[in-house]
């Protein structure tokens, strides 16, 4: 799932369907994504950017576990904004809230 850069997971839950939820922060520009967000990125490679990602253990084939994938931040002319996400709780089988923090306004 990770990219070339360095990734941190900082918390996991599951759900009601035993899918594991994931959130941390990424210096990744190719870490996966599923919404097209996997070009989120800019000028700065030493910005961290936030990730959600769901994963179903119970899909065949260790490619097709990853059900979503989101990556976001910030970093506008040639400055650095971390974005990281630091925890994540669910409830159900898909209501997910995340929090975090961010340097950008």
């Amino acid at each position: 799932f990770g990219g070339g850069g360095d990734d941190v997971i900082h918390e996991a839950a599951t759900d009601t369907m035993g899918r594991v939820y994931v959130t941390g922060w990424t210096k990744s520009n190719d870490l996966v994504t599923t919404d097209g967000s996997g070009g989120v990125g800019g000028p700065s490679s030493s910005a961290r950017y936030a990730f959600v990602a769901v994963f179903d253990p119970h899909k065949q084939g260790n490619a097709n576990r990853l059900v979503a994938s989101t990556k976001f931040g910030q970093a506008v002319d040639w400055e650095t904004y971390n974005t990281e996400g630091l925890a994540l709780t669910v409830q159900g089988s898909s209501l997910v809230a995340v929090t975090g923090t961010t340097e950008s306004a």
